[in-house]
């Protein structure tokens, strides 16, 4: 009954194909379940993107994702977003539920080696609970950043293994967390993200962490060879109980630092697409040179948001860029 249905579809392969492919993913899901035909069609489309966040059953469903050879293969786009839910208010002082699910679900992207888009989310508040004078506590203050950004980053170039994973731990101690490790899979060969294109981090702390900067992973990830767009937004310390920004020392060493760290030469060679935003105005203080990045040779579209210009030689860089990306220069700035 279902193959004469299937035969009498009064539609061509192709347009099912272009039909699918602009439906939102619950419309894909049911369409799944129709027939063969449709299902083989809405299958590519309705798993090629992927929001894991850190509450709710989404963990689950990536965990399952992850393990499975055949619907882990059409993941393309992941983004992962550290936001526990609408009823967290944070640096606020009040009640959190550390995320230990989703910290523990994440040495499952290693299993998505096809990924070409890759998007982190953290939350606008950043600091260092360390400090003697803190307004707040700081929920996802640096060793929660790091533990993510070097787990990430061992997943993607194929050097996770659940030994990498517990000194990754270790080095960040976060207090509240409740590991669950994975066993390494004696079936799954682990594959770098050599396909990877595009790489967004929201809300990155303006903080040089010397641990990430040491990780040979975290240093392989910005080689990718088709690692072509950069999106960093930099976000600063902040306490919503005092309803004011602080400049901390931290803060001036990123900048510093931020063209031989996150802007290296390697990646530099490739790169068509590079977007930094910072919460607050940068460039004169703080003081962030442009030229030191090198020259981009490649590149075609230029976002600084915020930057203050502070003398010729930060423009003179730009009329550089992009000499060889088969336009002569800078296409959007």
């Amino acid at each position: 009954m279902e193959t004469a249905h299937e035969s009498n579809l009064p539609l061509p392969p192709e347009v099912v194909t272009l039909i699918c492919s602009i439906l939102p993913k619950p419309d894909l899901l049911r369409l799944r379940l129709a027939t063969h035909q449709l299902h083989d069609a809405a299958t590519p489309f309705a798993f090629r993107a992927f929001h894991l966040r850190a509450y709710g059953t989404v963990v689950t469903d990536f965990t399952c994702i992850a393990t499975s050879a055949h619907l882990r293969s059409y993941v393309k786009e992941i983004t992962i977003d550290t936001n526990i839910g609408p009823g967290c208010e944070y640096a606020s002082d009040e009640w959190y539920e550390f995320p230990s699910g989703f910290f523990n679900a994440l040495p499952s992207l290693r299993y998505f080696s096809k990924l070409t888009n890759l998007h982190l989310r953290f939350s606008e508040y950043c600091g260092d609970n360390s400090r003697e004078f803190q307004y707040a506590w700081i929920e996802e203050d640096w060793s929660f950043r790091y533990r993510i950004l070097d787990t990430v980053s061992h997943c993607l170039v194929g050097m996770w293994t659940r030994a990498k994973q517990v000194e990754i731990d270790e080095r960040a101690n976060l207090p509240y967390f409740e590991a669950r490790y994975q066993d390494d899979d004696p079936e799954f060969v682990s594959e770098c993200a050599e396909h990877l294109q595009e790489l967004t981090i929201s809300n990155l702390a303006d903080y040089h962490d010397p641990i990430l900067d040491s990780s040979k992973a975290w240093q392989q990830l910005l080689r990718l060879p088709h690692l072509h767009d950069l999106k960093l937004l930099v976000t600063t310390e902040h306490h919503r109980s005092q309803n004011q920004m602080h400049f901390p020392q931290e803060r001036h060493e990123f900048f510093q630092k931020l063209p031989s760290t996150w802007l290296s030469p390697s990646l530099g060679d490739h790169l068509r697409t590079l977007s930094l935003y910072y919460t607050e105005y940068w460039g004169w203080f703080p003081r962030m040179r442009l030229y030191e990045i090198g020259t981009l040779l490649q590149l075609k579209v230029l976002a600084l948001g915020h930057f203050v210009f502070t003398d010729k030689r930060q423009t003179n860089w730009i009329a550089t860029t992009g000499k060889r990306n088969g336009g002569g220069g800078l296409e959007e700035l």
